[in-house]
């Protein structure tokens, strides 16, 4: 982790913000550090009235979490909400390595963190007035503290701290949604029979509940019927064909892959080694967490694919591929040549870190005013492309 918040210092700042999303997040936490939910409100019904797509209301939590940053400082610029992704992407390392101790075993852990502290993707978002940071860190707390609860009756505050913060997940982006099955997954552990229980039901029930609620809270109950109207629309009839955003951000189902191969090469090729490792493998208990984890990658892997191609929205994939990676990785080497798994595994990481920096170089050093990560602007930051 202290890697990780010296990297981020060293390079943030000097970023050309957009005035496209970033100035829509900007607005939004300005309204609301200055005038509280009037002025949520009121950039509701600025939403409503300009039909812009994203970012949405949808995403409160965020909202909430930016204007508290700009109170914290004193002032609310773009800034504000850098230094914000910035910390959340810190904080994203340590939620890798809980998630990852979790279900693996330590060792592999601190490599997992090692691979998201040194993550080019990461780096970049981390520079930048959005939001793909907070929920990379959201959502790997959101996991953590479901699959901490391995498959056992939950205590009440275990469950309660579960469902925060699952509703902390949703509320910073909507689209966590698609997450909801991942959170049986964990919660199951892969064992059978399956026997569903209340506290299953709550986990997957309540979060979107209360996320509702506080939508409908803030947004108010006269402005609320027009947004959700709105979103609903957007959400189904999804960008028009031809037009810019559907041509730099369409494209089939396995460019999910061909973008993270570019960011995270060695940790995307390792993953995928590993989900083959996995399939072939005898089962046995000590291995069942990596096969969850499997699981949780597939699900996750087959919703993002559908939704809009752009790399930003894949941060806890790409997460979840260094959870992966750092266990086949780790099993390889013990096994192999196990007198050096230690020294083997700091070489692992050391050469990691090179290509990640170098590729973050390449792709967003050189491109301070990029906000996205499409395969245009990825292949042409590595040369691949004129």
């Amino acid at each position: 982790m202290l890697l990780a918040a010296w990297l981020r210092w060293r390079i943030h700042g000097g970023v050309q913000f957009t005035p496209w999303d970033e100035s829509w997040y900007l607005n939004w936490a300005n309204a609301v550090a200055n005038d509280g939910i009037a002025g949520f409100r009121a950039s509701v019904q600025l939403w409503l009235d300009t039909g812009w797509y994203v970012p949405r209301p949808t995403r409160w939590g965020h909202v909430l979490l930016s204007a508290g940053a700009c109170r914290a400082a004193g002032r609310c610029g773009f800034e504000q909400l850098a230094a914000l992704s910035m910390l959340a992407g810190v904080l994203a390392v340590g939620a890798t390595y809980l998630l990852a101790s979790t279900l693996i075993a330590r060792p592999a852990a601190v490599l997992a963190a090692a691979f998201t502290a040194v993550s080019a993707l990461d780096l970049g978002l981390g520079r930048r007035a959005m939001q793909d940071e907070v929920v990379l860190a959201t959502s790997l707390l959101a996991l953590y503290s479901v699959a901490r609860l391995r498959g056992r009756p939950a205590a009440r505050w275990e469950l309660g701290a579960a469902i925060g913060a699952l509703t902390l997940a949703l509320a910073v982006k909507e689209s966590f949604v698609v997450m909801l099955p991942v959170v049986l997954i964990l919660r199951w552990q892969a064992r059978w029979p399956l026997r569903v229980d209340p506290a299953d039901l709550a986990l997957v029930a309540v979060p979107p509940l209360l996320y509702l609620g506080g939508l409908l809270a803030l947004g108010g109950g006269a402005l609320f019927p027009d947004a959700l109207q709105q979103l609903v629309a957007q959400t189904l009839g999804g960008t028009q064909a031809g037009s810019p955003v559907d041509t730099v951000q369409g494209g089939p189902a396995w460019r999910v892959y061909v973008d993270l191969l570019a960011l995270n090469p060695l940790v995307t090729l390792s993953a995928i080694a590993g989900i083959g490792a996995v399939l072939i493998a005898r089962r046995d208990e000590d291995d069942r967490g990596s096969a969850v984890l499997v699981a949780v990658i597939a699900v996750s892997t087959v919703a993002l694919a559908l939704g809009t191609k752009n790399a930003r929205i894949w941060v806890t994939l790409n997460a979840l591929h260094a959870i992966l990676a750092a266990w086949w990785m780790w099993r390889l080497i013990a096994q192999r040549t196990p007198q050096w798994t230690r020294s083997a595994m700091v070489a692992v990481a050391a050469v990691n870190a090179m290509l990640g920096l170098w590729i973050y170089g390449r792709i967003f050093g050189a491109q301070p005013g990029e906000a996205d990560a499409v395969t245009l602007t990825l292949l042409r930051g590595l040369g691949m492309i004129p």
